[in-house]
């Protein structure tokens, strides 16, 4: 009964570790018998266990801190393009919660879905895409304009377990940029009609001048 007891110890205390919790330990008793040494190599895995748990955590609080420190919106994707992770610039830029991107179509994120669905495609197939433009289809409607660069996240045996997508907000520059683009324009329609006033003008100096001349030689004769 006693030998029974402590199997059903050692029961409850797996039982516990399939729920999540490597904080507990089977008790070992002073017989130093086939059930003690099954506890103590039992305590010695779950110990092994919470180290690692916590190496696991430590990493992805790194992970999380390197991503929300970053200034510029960072997008984690599933291979077929679904949000997993962002950090809070992209919320900030999209307008919308973490809670609200969090497992939908990163496409969907852009005035036009089909060229972001292009981009994910082009990582999956070069491995990273640089400065590639798009336009968030924000919650206000400001439309940010995008520069993104992309890459690849693998898994420890090599296999593709994501992608990393991260923009730079250049709404500002590429309004300046439109604005040059526009005045140049203008400038190259006007060179045309600037160019054939100054033919008019100059040549109606020149018949002034030939008028003038007429007249004062005209004059001179008739004196």
């Amino acid at each position: 009964q006693r030998l029974g007891q402590r199997v059903e110890a050692l029961v409850q205390v797996a039982e516990e570790v399939r729920e999540g919790h490597l904080d507990v330990r089977a008790a070992a008793s002073d017989r130093h018998d086939e059930i003690d040494t099954l506890a103590e190599s039992f305590n010695r895995m779950l110990a092994s266990l919470a180290e690692h748990a916590q190496a696991l955590q430590a990493a992805s609080t790194y992970s999380h801190n390197l991503i929300e420190g970053n200034l510029d919106p960072l997008v984690v994707l599933t291979p077929d393009g679904r949000i997993t992770d962002l950090n809070q610039a992209a919320e900030r830029v999209s307008g919308r919660t973490r809670a609200a991107l969090i497992g939908t179509p990163f496409a969907d994120c852009f005035t036009e879905p089909e060229r972001a669905r292009a981009l994910c495609e082009q990582v999956l197939r070069d491995g990273t895409v640089h400065d590639y433009p798009l336009s968030v289809a924000d919650a206000a409607g400001l439309q940010p304009y995008m520069l993104n660069n992309a890459t690849l996240l693998r898994a420890p045996d090599g296999q593709v377990s994501g992608l990393l997508v991260s923009g730079r907000d250049v709404t500002e520059r590429q309004r300046l940029d439109d604005a040059l683009r526009r005045y140049k324009d203008r400038l190259e329609a006007e060179v045309p009609q600037r160019t054939a006033d100054l033919v008019l003008a100059r040549n109606a100096t020149a018949a002034a001048h030939q008028a003038k001349s007429a007249f004062l030689a005209n004059m001179r004769h008739e004196l």
